[in-house]
């Protein structure tokens, strides 16, 4: 009987550790976004950038990341590559 218990006790801890990661999968690259937005109202655009591609680095389809990424771009004059990063998300977003 106490096998069983610890059995299930160890049963219970991998499902309860298995939620917990599900859970918190999608997260970082929301923090990432969140940094950089903190950055961006600094006025501290290469900062702000760098959270953003960390971001897009982790999920490549997080429209937020991309367009504050172009955003960025353009505070910072990078006028061609702000252009073709908003040309990708209209292409690629629905």
């Amino acid at each position: 009987m106490e096998r069983l218990n610890c059995k299930i006790g160890k049963l219970t801890l991998v499902f309860f550790l298995t939620s917990l990661s599900l859970s918190l999968f999608g997260q970082e690259e929301k923090f990432l976004v969140k940094k950089g937005n903190q950055a961006y109202e600094k006025g501290d655009f290469e900062k702000a950038q760098e959270n953003y591609t960390k971001a897009l680095e982790i999920s490549p389809e997080l429209t937020q990341a991309a367009f504050n990424e172009a955003d960025v771009l353009y505070q910072q004059k990078k006028y061609a590559d702000a252009i073709e990063k908003f040309k990708t998300i209209a292409e690629t977003s629905d």
